[in-house]
């Protein structure tokens, strides 16, 4: 789907001239749909070898703790905003190891090993 980036700020997507709040609400409902539908994103990278990963250097996030033992990590992607993910003590103890590792000059194991509970990912 083609989108022209115009020199006053603005996009255009199937022939809609649009600013900043409305391409942040089409984002938004554009997320909320694809999230709805089937077949799902896979839950293992592997699942989808074609797959390109957007990467954000040095992005922005927030820890904040939700339920009883579970953390709210909130990453601020420069086009769909705050993305807020949920994870359990399971995954938290997880990216916690898999980042010690990093931090210590380890290697870490791929992606598709790190997924904790694909099931607790899913809502």
């Amino acid at each position: 789907m083609p989108v022209i980036e115009n020199a006053d700020g603005t996009a255009t997507v199937l022939g809609h001239t649009l600013g900043t709040e409305q391409m942040g609400r089409l984002i938004h409902a554009l997320l909320v749909a694809r999230s709805r539908m089937t077949p799902a994103v896979p839950m293992r990278l592997m699942e989808q070898p074609d797959a390109e990963l957007l990467h954000i250097g040095d992005p922005a996030f927030a820890v904040a703790a939700h339920g009883a033992d579970g953390v709210l990590l909130a990453v601020r992607h420069p086009g769909a905003g705050w993305l807020g993910l949920r994870l359990d003590k399971r995954a938290v103890s997880t990216l916690h190891a898999a980042l010690g590792q990093r931090l210590r000059g380890e290697a870490v194991a791929f992606l598709d090993d790190q997924v904790a509970d694909p099931d607790a990912a899913k809502h």
